[in-house]
């Protein structure tokens, strides 16, 4: 087990170097290291290429977790890896150009967030600290933007309740800094990256603001109103779509315990949204995954009572119909949905098994348990970059969500 070093909120300097330890001493890379370590990165992403990283939760017994573990899917197993800096839950995680995967934010103990950010380095299979958020947060999201950099919106910040504010990763100086407000606060919303390059950020739980959706473009830095949607939400889903559409499901309405099962469409040629068909079993908290021939995968959540739900039901868009597929083995919340390089879908979490969706058969298949039983965790798809050039399938995402 690798010796955790105290560090302080200033210790992290660029590409990865710790300016500064608990100790005052300081430590850095040389250019030529540093290169050498991305070609190391670059090189040991290839070799993970197509396993999945889960990180974090919580246990069963509501404790956010330090742990890691990798999934292989030839052999169907999971496998611990390096731990965590910080325990941590209901945090993001994205996958960086560099093939490392940046974990940032959640909470610990479910009522504080917190700023802390780590890098998972599959060179070495362990984590080092970065750059500390400006604020503590969790329940926000996290879109890699085309240009390389990280843009984390909105969320609850400790105890003062949903933020407005947005803040952009520079993987290149592991530095936050700030970029333009939203125009509501929210968080249990949903950011969704467009094939024009800006972000559609829509719903959450905010009051008299859970209709409202809005864009952010990366050239201005700045967010701008788009259409309302038909209903409020949060705990929703939002999935781009082949055709440049974005599929938006489920979730709640702002002070209501009843999940819908309405669905809608968001066109970005127009910025207007469009009904279209619902759910058979009204759902909130699910996951849905864009498959590689364009359908959608939605899987699990909360029902209305709530209970945790084992059905799944599959999206055409060229229909605008969900059909209802075999249950899952378990039933799942809190869980995560990955997309695999082989166009199947492992699903995991909720308690400490998985699962495999075959699109080909429609069936679920049996894989390996987790480690350890977790929730509100992420899944990330190591080495994607490297591999993956269809841009749809790419953009896997780790929803919590999310996304």
């Amino acid at each position: 087990m690798k010796k955790r070093i105290p560090i302080t909120e200033q210790a992290v300097g660029d590409a990865g170097s710790i300016k500064k330890t608990s100790s005052g001493k300081s430590s850095g890379l040389s250019a030529k290291r540093k290169s050498k370590a991305d070609a190391e990165a670059s090189a040991a992403a290839l070799l993970l290429a197509g396993k999945v990283l889960a990180v974090g939760g919580y246990d069963q017994s509501h404790q956010a977790l330090l742990t890691a573990e990798l999934y292989d899917p030839h052999t169907r197993e999971w496998t611990p890896t390096g731990g965590l800096f910080y325990e941590r839950a209901d945090q993001t995680a994205t996958l960086l150009p560099n093939g490392k995967v940046l974990v940032t934010g959640g909470t610990q103990n479910g009522l504080y967030a917190q700023k802390s950010a780590e890098l998972f380095d599959p060179a070495a299979g362990e984590w080092f600290p970065t750059g500390r958020l400006l604020a503590a947060r969790s329940g926000f999201t996290a879109t890699s933007l085309r240009n390389g950099k990280v843009l984390v919106a909105g969320g609850i910040v400790s105890l003062l309740g949903p933020s407005n504010t947005a803040e952009l990763y520079d993987p290149a100086t592991q530095v936050w800094t700030p970029t333009g407000n939203l125009n509501a606060t929210r968080f249990s919303h949903t950011a969704t990256l467009l094939q024009n390059g800006k972000v559609l950020v829509v719903g959450g739980y905010s009051p008299n603001q859970s209709r409202t959706a809005e864009l952010y473009d990366p050239n201005t830095g700045t967010w701008t109103p788009t259409g309302s949607l038909f209903s409020e939400r949060f705990g929703h889903t939002a999935t781009l779509l082949q055709n440049g559409k974005v599929l938006v499901v489920g979730g709640l309405k702002f002070n209501s315990a009843q999940s819908l099962n309405n669905a809608e469409l968001y066109d970005p040629s127009n910025g207007n949204w469009f009904a279209t068909g619902p759910f058979h079993v009204a759902r909130r908290y699910h996951t849905a995954t864009l498959l590689a021939d364009g359908r959608v995968l939605a899987v699990g959540g909360y029902d209305v009572i709530p209970n945790a739900l084992k059905s799944a039901e599959l999206y055409n868009p060229a229909t605008q119909v969900w059909t209802t597929i075999n249950d899952l083995k378990n039933p799942r919340v809190t869980h995560t949905a990955t997309l695999l390089t082989d166009g199947r879908v492992l699903v995991a979490g909720g308690s400490n098994t998985s699962e495999l969706f075959d699109p080909a058969t429609s069936s679920w298949l049996a894989s390996g348990p987790l480690n350890e039983a977790r929730g509100l965790h992420t899944a990330t798809l190591v080495g994607t970059r490297h591999i993956i050039r269809d841009p749809y399938v790419s953009l896997l995402l780790t929803l919590r969500e999310g996304g």
